[in-house]
């Protein structure tokens, strides 16, 4: 006998929220998204296209900047510099951050893939805004570059992680749930 979608909704409603099981399977997550990029198959087939598609979009915006530039082999090429767009660089671990906090919370499992969709997007698209910024201090102020890639660019994509999961909480969570409830 299959249950109707309100008894389900209930029931998840009605269940506490627990930071324990919230941690543990953020950090099982945490762990496989980590690992992912370990397998030689889904490194060659994924990760090393998106490092140079990366770098390819990257030069593209320091042209509509006005700088000369291109792409090689998964590096930006410009007026005296030469990054290479590199895993650490590439937005995803700032996705899989998001995405095992938005998984591992709960809830409706269409909103969490919305939510996940749209903050995966919102992240990649910073992502390449960040390179670019880091490109055009690289080529502007070389000196300036270290502290911009560690300081400010690192900062604006776990902060934007963070505030994106925030914003999911709301939408995600069943109503009726309070993760800031005891259990």
């Amino acid at each position: 006998m299959s249950r109707a979608p309100d008894a389900i909704t209930a029931n998840a409603a009605s269940r506490p929220f627990s930071a324990g099981r919230f941690c543990l399977r953020f950090l099982a997550l945490l762990a496989v998204a980590f690992a992912a990029p370990l397998i030689a198959p889904l490194r060659h087939a994924v990760i090393e296209p998106w490092n140079r598609a990366l770098s390819v979009a990257t030069a593209a915006m320091l042209r509509l900047l006005g700088f000369e530039s291109h792409a090689l082999a998964g590096s930006v090429i410009g007026p005296g510099i030469a990054l290479e767009v590199i895993d650490a660089c590439n937005g995803l671990d700032a996705i899989a951050v998001f995405g095992a906090a938005l998984v591992a919370l709960g809830g409706s499992v269409r909103r969490r893939m919305m939510s996940l969709l749209i903050g995966a997007v919102t992240l990649l698209l910073l992502n390449l805004v960040r390179l670019t910024g880091l490109s055009y201090v690289a080529i502007q102020h070389p000196t300036w570059l270290a502290q911009a890639h560690y300081y400010v660019g690192q900062s604006i994509m776990i902060l934007a992680s963070v505030l994106l999961w925030i914003v999911s909480i709301r939408w995600v969570l069943p109503a009726g749930v309070n993760p800031r409830s005891r259990s």
